[in-house]
């Protein structure tokens, strides 16, 4: 039986085998999720959001999938302002980063900036 390689770690520049991909990489992590949950006795809470913005969920019992309330709602659209203030307080300082390495490059590189 052959071995699989191991997976390089880099974004797949494709946009469809980047879907294809999220799409059986979910799935995979559900049914863990499943076994977890199973085989260990434990409660599991999944979300998962699509590049889209699509969520995603799994819950291991009844009572997570039903003491959904008002007040959750509440705490997840505070959570969610909190991610995306992170993301994008983060995709600022990329472009900051960015921009002092290009800027820094020019420096170092006078010829090259010619």
């Amino acid at each position: 039986m052959t071995r699989r390689g191991r997976v390089e770690l880099r974004r797949i520049e494709d946009r469809t085998s980047r879907q294809v991909r999220f799409s059986k990489r979910r799935s995979g992590l559900f049914k863990k999720a499943f076994e977890l949950s199973l085989l260990c006795d434990a409660e599991v809470a999944l979300l998962v959001f699509s590049p889209a913005g699509k969520l995603y969920e799994y819950s291991s019992s009844r009572s997570l999938q039903n003491n959904a309330d008002e007040s959750d709602a509440n705490r997840l659209e505070k959570l969610e302002k909190l991610l995306t203030a992170a993301l994008r307080n983060t995709k600022s300082k990329k472009v900051q980063f960015t921009g002092f390495v290009n800027s820094s490059d020019e420096l170092l590189n006078p010829e090259s900036s010619l």
